[in-house]
């Protein structure tokens, strides 16, 4: 009888670490997958800073400063102001057509 229970305690033991070890597999893959996630998520996080940053670097060749985080922050709002006076300026480049069909788009 007691040849029994220590053989019942070593197979309870053997037991209770496959299950632990089991349990140890599964949490790594669980944390490997989360760890994946993170960091494609942190590389789009990146690439929509940079596209911003850059989106911003252009508006801002383009507009008054003073437009251009508004616009950002909540681009489907309207972004006007009234002006008593505005100038609006043709200009006619020469050849502009020909010169355009030969450059190659950046």
């Amino acid at each position: 009888a007691v040849w029994f229970f220590a053989h019942v305690g070593v197979v309870s033991t053997s037991i209770l670490t496959l299950v632990l070890f089991l349990a140890a597999l599964v949490i790594a893959h669980d944390k490997r997958a989360l760890d994946e996630k993170l960091e494609e998520q942190t590389h789009m996080e990146l690439e929509h800073r940079e596209l911003t940053r850059r989106l911003f670097g252009m508006l801002q060749c383009m507009l008054p400063a003073s437009n251009v985080t508004p616009m950002l922050r909540d681009p489907d709002a309207v972004q006007a102001r009234r002006v008593d006076q505005a100038t609006v300026l043709f200009i006619l480049l020469e050849d502009f057509d020909q010169l355009a069909y030969q450059l190659s788009p950046v």
